[in-house]
């Protein structure tokens, strides 16, 4: 059965959001900035009817899964 994810800008922590836009080199400065202005969400989305939220991109960001 296929699945389809669809990623978030909502992310585990602070600590993640840095790890992961490290790949992108993106600094820790920038990110902290993205948090500010809303660009990046520390915590967890609302849930959607019918899609399971998951972790991905090594358990930094959110993502719905949907069947």
């Amino acid at each position: 059965m296929a699945y389809d994810l669809q990623g978030t800008c909502h992310f585990l922590n602070a600590s993640a959001a840095i790890r992961y836009y490290r790949t992108q080199e993106t600094d820790a400065a920038a990110v902290r900035q993205k948090i500010e202005e809303g660009g990046i969400v520390i915590g967890k989305p609302k849930a959607r009817k019918g899609s399971k939220l998951i972790l991905i991109d090594e358990g930094t960001r959110y993502a719905y899964e949907t069947k």
